[in-house]
């Protein structure tokens, strides 16, 4: 679950962001498209695909069993590396990470410090990062070391000692 999700369940964005009722959560998700309209051609009924849902509508998620989603611009085919629960905690955490990376203008004379790099968004962050050729110091628990090197880390700080 999303910040947004949860900052709509416990009603901090009451009168700032309209939705109907009832409300279905899940700002991202994956799964598999069942049906298209007409004039779709990106996707075929059959694909696994994951992307965000927020800007569908507030209240018309991911938490369901069928959900409807734009076919441009907000999903994605998912390639067979990624299951269906990974794949749908990735959207949100991995655009922020992206943005963050993006605006720090990265390049292999720099070092940068993802600081919570266990998480969603730093995970991405590490992999962007990295990416660039940056050196990438991490902060993380001791027993996600070897993980978040495995992202890219040149190094991580055990943020627990």
């Amino acid at each position: 679950m999303n910040p947004f999700d949860w900052k709509v369940i416990d009603g901090a964005l009451q009168g700032v962001v309209e939705h109907p009722f009832p409300i279905v959560m899940g700002s991202d998700g994956a799964g598999v498209v069942e049906a298209v309209g007409v004039d779709v051609e990106t996707f075929r009924p059959g694909d696994r695909v994951y992307g965000q849902f927020m800007k569908v509508g507030l209240g018309r998620g991911s938490y369901a069993e069928f959900a409807v989603a734009p076919a441009e611009g907000k999903l994605a085919l998912l390639p067979e590396s990624l299951s269906f629960p990974v794949a749908a905690a990735l959207p949100t955490a991995s655009v922020a990470a992206y943005q963050a990376v993006e605006e720090a203008r990265l390049d292999s004379g720099r070092t940068i410090l993802v600081n919570g790099a266990s998480g969603g968004v730093g995970q991405s962050a590490v992999q962007f990062a990295a990416e660039t050729g940056a050196r990438v110091i991490a902060t993380g628990p001791a027993d996600l070391g070897d993980h978040l090197r495995s992202l890219g880390a040149s190094e991580v700080v055990d943020f627990t000692a």
